[in-house]
């Protein structure tokens, strides 16, 4: 009876975990993560939201920097390739990036009062 209770436990119990697939990654080695430092020291910009647009599309919202501090961001869940930085400032017209090359593990820096943007 014992035997009978414990192969019949085991059954239900292999067959309970085995009805749901295993959520793979969708990417090797889990999320890609890469962070983004935007430097709002000098520029004193109130409200200011920053995204990441893929140059074949697709935006994503990163967050939002302070006033006057150096803010990191993180990029999670994406596919690596060319992105545009994009700081939406209240009452003025967004702040575009050039185009930059972002991968897994990045990290990167965007100075708001001119611009810039590098590799760390």
């Amino acid at each position: 009876m014992r035997t009978l209770i414990t192969a019949l436990a085991t059954t239900l119990f292999t067959m309970g975990c085995g009805a749901l697939p295993a959520a793979d990654p969708p990417f090797p080695g889990g999320e890609p993560r890469a962070t983004i430092v935007v430097d709002n020291f000098e520029t004193g910009h109130l409200g200011v939201s920053v995204f990441a647009t893929g140059t074949t599309g697709g935006t994503y919202r990163l967050g939002t920097v302070s006033t006057t501090a150096s803010t990191s961001l993180v990029f999670r869940n994406f596919r690596e390739g060319e992105f545009v930085l994009e700081a939406r400032i209240s009452g003025e017209a967004p702040l575009r990036s050039r185009a930059i090359f972002i991968r897994d593990g990045d990290a990167i820096e965007w100075n708001l009062r001119d611009n810039r943007v590098w590799y760390r």
